[in-house]
């Protein structure tokens, strides 16, 4: 017996062969401007909209993407109820990534987060079943775990070679991508405001 294909793997096999649209919910992670570039500039990707309650932040989007402004928008949820996103990649702050990923779920609409990937058990628990029940392609970025020192520190912790380890901290950051020291809305973002 064959299995039937999960709604969401049959919406991915539609998308071979033209153009993945993305939608851009949430500005204020540093990263996701880097995600924002990188689409543009990917030949399978079309960034179509973006989403921010931040003026500034929606302005300076459609500086990058070269999106008009019918394709900005205040909030995430409209952006999903009004344009037709294969995709979404997401700033928002932690408290509201479970929403997201449900709002995507219920659309069909893959989505990858910036870590982490929730601030509670019970957002992870919502985050998990939305995936599981529609197979929605998702994912947290995390790129820095896959790098080369992480890969080589955690080759010599399991061979033994720095003793019996009891806990580890890893701190990254990136350089800042054109926001004041004093932005409050990256604060925001930071410390779930």
């Amino acid at each position: 017996f064959r299995r039937a294909r999960p709604p969401a793997r049959a919406r991915w096999d539609e998308c071979m062969g033209r153009m993945v649209r993305v939608g851009v919910v949430g500005l204020h992670h540093e990263r996701v401007w880097r995600h924002v570039e990188d689409a543009c500039a990917m030949p399978y990707a079309e960034v179509v909209a973006g989403a921010d309650p931040d003026y500034q932040a929606r302005r300076r989007f459609a500086e990058v993407s070269g999106l008009p402004e019918e394709a900005l928008y205040e909030e995430g949820r409209a952006l999903l109820a009004d344009r037709e996103v294969d995709a979404v990649i997401s700033g928002l702050p932690t408290n509201e990534h479970a929403l997201l990923v449900e709002l995507c779920a219920e659309r069909n609409v893959a989505v990858m987060l910036e870590q982490p990937m929730a601030g509670s058990l019970d957002d992870v628990d919502r985050i998990v079943t939305a995936v599981q029940r529609t197979h929605v392609p998702f994912m947290v970025n995390f790129p820095r775990l896959w790098g080369r020192a992480v890969r080589e520190a955690a080759r010599m912790v399991m061979a033994g070679a720095v003793g019996h380890l009891i806990e580890v901290r890893y701190r990254v950051c990136e350089p800042r991508s054109g926001w004041r020291e004093d932005a409050e809305p990256f604060d925001k973002w930071l410390y779930d405001g």
